[in-house]
């Protein structure tokens, strides 16, 4: 019997695999001074481990398809300490067939060009990115200045690939998508991702989509210049999911959506900032347009220009929750033969409240309100769906319902005349009930209103 474990311990010994460390340094103080050559080493469950330090190269990095980690060393601060360099004068990385379990981590990917992809070109598969910088990287013909993602033509692999804490800093596209461009068939997360300084010749400077699916969480947005539309980004009959994001200072010169462009697929925006955003045409915060299902939920769209939104040729808007302040020109809301739902959301401090253009449109208002935008609240048909408000002056934070500068016994009286109702003037926390906690509020600013 004791022969017999032994015959078989050496035999399941003999026929394990381990994975293997390899490493890099341009030094030369390591298993390889070049990445590629460490690469063509490494077996599927593999690490290369590399050095910090600028690595030049003449021609792509390719996977070939190994399930490995390509990983660099960091910075103390965790940032990437290796930058593989492309010199203006090839492609940084090209992968090819590489799953999920192919993963670059902490990396510069930097100074690429190529006619798309000047970063990185992904086809057939869906690697796996981590803590990775794409910056300066240029595509000269076509699309996707730092990434540009194919899966495959006929769709049938997708790229689903994951880019985690990643940057995206000053890569140019010659036309769509200065940083990321994605095509059809593909579903790309980005979570936690910086896209700064981006440009495009033509639209989507930040990204440029037209996958199935493109999903965004904890993403920023900042100072991106887009020459047509969408300066963040453009998405293009795709499954949109926007979630704690922000969208800063982006610019469209020459159109449309400063910050984002959306145009057909469906869009779920929630908890995400829309501030100083700017166009040339119209839309500086959102344009929307023929999109079935949009909704905005919890965010705040402010000091945009011109305009804070435009919707066209939508089936069903929502705005939820959603606070509309400081937007010029075309106002806080621009519709185009449109309906639209508010709920729970302020439209204040704008230019114009709501704008209608070219045909009939319509707002439905429920708990919400309109008030204190310069040149007009709404100027075409709206309806209040429920416990809704729309004047000249906003309540602000004297709570004085019969507006003669003070809170006294006058207030309380109209106060209790509305007493279980839900009339907007008296509902001061707009929860869509005056009760008690509306008196609480208003004897809390008893006296002449400051």
């Amino acid at each position: 019997m004791k022969n017999l474990i032994t015959c078989l311990t050496v035999c399941v010994l003999s026929g394990a695999t381990f994975a293997t460390t390899w490493t890099v340094d341009d030094n030369g103080k390591a298993d390889f001074d070049n990445i590629q050559a460490a690469v063509d080493a490494a077996s599927d469950g593999d690490t290369i481990l590399i050095a910090e330090g600028i690595y030049p190269v003449n021609s792509a990095i390719n996977a070939n398809g190994k399930a490995i980690t390509i990983r660099g060393w960091t910075n103390n601060d965790g940032s990437p300490a290796v930058t593989i360099d492309g010199q203006q004068s090839t492609r940084v990385i090209y992968s090819d067939g590489d799953s999920s379990d192919t993963v670059f981590e902490n990396l510069i990917i930097a100074n690429g060009q190529a006619g798309d992809g000047g970063g990185m070109r992904i086809v057939n598969g869906s690697p796996t990115f981590t803590n990775c910088t794409f910056e300066g990287n240029t595509c000269t013909s076509g699309t996707g200045g730092g990434v540009y993602a194919v899966g495959t033509d006929d769709g049938a692999v997708p790229c689903n690939s994951l880019f985690t804490n990643c940057r995206f800093e000053n890569n140019h596209a010659i036309s769509l998508g200065g940083a990321v461009f994605t095509r059809p068939g593909n579903n790309l997360i980005f979570d936690g991702c910086l896209f700064a300084n981006n440009t495009a010749t033509d639209s989507g400077a930040g990204v440029y989509s037209e996958s199935d699916s493109t999903t965004f969480f904890n993403c920023t947005f900042e100072s991106n210049v887009a020459n047509e539309h969408g300066g963040g980004i453009v998405v293009n009959n795709t499954i949109t999911v926007l979630d704690w994001c922000s969208f800063i200072n982006n610019i469209a010169v020459n159109y449309s959506g400063g910050a984002v462009s959306c145009f057909g697929g469906s869009a779920t925006i929630t908890d995400c900032v829309f501030e100083g955003n700017s166009a040339g045409d119209h839309a500086g915060g959102l344009k929307v347009d023929g999109v079935p299902l949009f909704v905005l939920d919890r965010c705040l769209i402010a000091n945009n220009s011109p305009s804070g939104m435009r919707f066209t040729g939508c089936e069903s808007v929502l705005l939820r929750d959603c606070m509309v302040e400081g937007n010029t020109d075309n106002g806080g809301i621009s519709l185009e033969k449109q309906t639209i739902m508010l709920e729970d959301t302020m439209v204040t401090g704008n230019s114009g409240g709501i704008r209608c253009n070219g045909g009939p449109s319509l707002t439905i208002l429920t708990r919400s309100r309109v008030c204190g935008n310069s040149q007009f609240q709404i100027n075409c048909k709206w309806q209040n769906a429920e416990c809704s408000l729309v004047i000249t002056e906003c309540l602000g934070d004297c709570p004085d319902v019969t507006d003669d500068g003070l809170v006294n016994v006058q207030d309380i009286l109209t106060l209790i005349a509305a007493w279980e109702s839900c009339t907007a003037l008296c509902d001061l926390n707009f929860d869509g009930i005056v009760n008690v906690h509306d008196l609480l509020l208003l004897i809390g600013a008893w006296g002449p209103c400051e």
